[in-house]
């Protein structure tokens, strides 16, 4: 679980700094203040949505605490002939 919250918070870090590398590569040294200061307001915000788009698109896959059902899958065992009942057809020689 710790491990979780690390790879979260490090995300974070990763898309705010890359926010910020963007504003040094576009205004340079200082920031706007017109063009900084939304930004700086909503960093949380912005940071959220782009972990949710992330997680939609399948790039980051958030760990769920459903291990148990993985164990619950194998004891059940599921095989294709239970499933799909294929028509015997007579073999000629």
């Amino acid at each position: 679980m710790k491990m979780h919250i690390l790879l979260f918070l490090t995300n974070v870090i990763f898309i705010n700094l890359g926010f910020l590398i963007s504003f040094w590569l576009r205004y340079g040294l200082p920031f706007p203040k017109d063009n900084f200061s939304p930004y700086k307001n909503s960093f949380v915000f912005l940071a959220l949505i782009y972990i949710g788009a992330l997680a939609v698109f399948g790039i980051i896959r958030f760990a769920l605490g459903l291990g148990y059902l993985k164990s619950v899958f194998n004891v059940i065992p599921v095989r294709k002939e239970a499933t799909i009942k294929i028509k015997d057809t007579p073999t000629t020689r």
